[in-house]
């Protein structure tokens, strides 16, 4: 009876510690695939991620949520340095309606890039940073200030003075 509590106990650590790591692991198995792909081994897509989820919820208001759920053209992801890079763009319209996120794999940490100028009939619009971790783009490592920098609106602006609109639960 005793071997066979401390087996179950064992069990029970095991899948919470498998638990515990797995946004970590679902966030890693998204490299090289796209936004709206699972990841190898089947696991959630980008959007679907728990820390992702959490992220969008407690920093990027409804209606900017709503403007990055309908972009469709995806590029592929990046795991650089340690952070997921995804981004996507509507088709016919990428340079004026775009976004970019990044995710630090380690602890769910995200930061996401939105930039909507209305087909450019805003003038000197520029892109709008959402986060619940960092309070600047230039917080990033510099591989993947870079790497954001090829994905997004921040391509043509300097990103790294670029605030962010930062909520916090």
């Amino acid at each position: 009876m005793h071997v066979k509590l401390i087996s179950i106990f064992a069990v029970v650590a095991g899948i919470t510690s498998a638990h515990a790591a797995a946004p970590r692991d679902h966030l890693s198995q998204l490299d090289k695939r796209y936004v709206s792909e699972k990841g190898k081994y089947g696991g959630p897509k980008f959007f679907t991620v728990p820390v992702v989820q959490e992220a969008l919820a407690t920093a990027v208001p409804r209606d900017w949520r709503r403007a990055m759920m309908n972009e469709l053209v995806e590029t592929t992801n990046a795991l650089v340095d340690g952070y997921l890079v995804v981004s996507a763009c509507k088709p016919q319209f990428c340079p004026d309606k775009n976004y970019a996120a990044t995710v630090r794999v380690a602890d769910g940490a995200a930061l996401f890039i939105v930039f909507d100028n209305d087909r450019g009939r805003i003038k000197d619009a520029e892109p709008q940073c959402f986060s619940s971790a960092f309070d600047k783009v230039s917080q990033l490592p510099n591989s993947v200030l870079h790497e954001l920098r090829e994905r997004s609106a921040l391509g043509s602006i300097d990103g790294t003075s670029l605030r962010c609109a930062v909520s916090r639960r």
